[in-house]
């Protein structure tokens, strides 16, 4: 069974992180070949919210671009055939990982999740995906890379860079294989913090309490 890790890197939002990682538990829980690993930059405080179990990293937090790649790198150390690029600030339904098991069999190069829910506070709307030139490419998280195409290309994101990482990724990567984040209500929590504010997306309006039990 080939084995699956999750990259996350961490910063400040200590009670969305842990609700984050309470998610990966279950996941977790579903199958024994899956691994989450925590990149954080804020030593004891980010290593605390590490549960047993949970792997764990120290990165300075910029250029962003350097943390995810030290994250990617670990990951490999630890044997994944297959790396999945997550933020702290996903939720999804257990499923997904059916999902991206069911991928892994397939032996699929690249894969990643077309739209997404966006979760702003009480307001939520759901995202149908890049309108623009990147329409068919898919959103930062979510992304599962197998091993081999990660080795070929050496650091994934631009090392330099604290923003615009996903598009530095793109020219490297093969064609992706992409599926609808919807039967999985894969949703995007945005705060202050967030990288790409909740203001930069376009979409129907969805009724918030869809996600509740991500956070019981």
């Amino acid at each position: 069974m080939k084995y699956l890790v999750a990259v996350t890197p961490i910063w400040r939002r200590p009670a969305l992180t842990t609700q984050y990682i309470r998610q990966m538990q279950r996941w977790k829980d579903r199958a024994r070949n899956f691994s989450l690993l925590l990149v954080g930059s804020e030593r004891k405080r980010s290593k605390a919210l590490a549960v047993p179990g949970t792997w764990y990293i120290e990165h300075r937090n910029k250029p962003l671009g350097k943390k995810f790649n030290a994250g990617i790198r670990k990951a490999l150390e630890m044997g994944a055939d297959y790396v999945l690029i997550m933020g702290s600030d996903q939720f999804a339904d257990v499923s997904m990982l059916d999902k991206y098991i069911e991928l892994m069999e397939e032996d699929v190069p690249y894969a990643g999740v077309l739209d997404t829910y966006v979760l702003d506070g009480t307001r939520a709307l759901y995202w149908k995906g890049y309108s623009d030139e990147r329409k068919g490419m898919p959103v930062g998280p979510g992304r599962l890379i197998r091993r081999d195409v990660i080795e070929s290309i050496g650091d994934l994101y631009a090392n330099g860079l604290s923003r615009n990482l996903d598009g530095s990724a793109d020219a490297k990567l093969p064609d992706p294989v992409v599926f609808s984040g919807k039967p999985y209500r894969f949703v995007s929590v945005k705060t202050g913090e967030s990288i790409t504010p909740a203001r930069r997306y376009k979409g129907r309006a969805v009724k918030a309490s869809l996600f509740q039990d991500f956070f019981e």
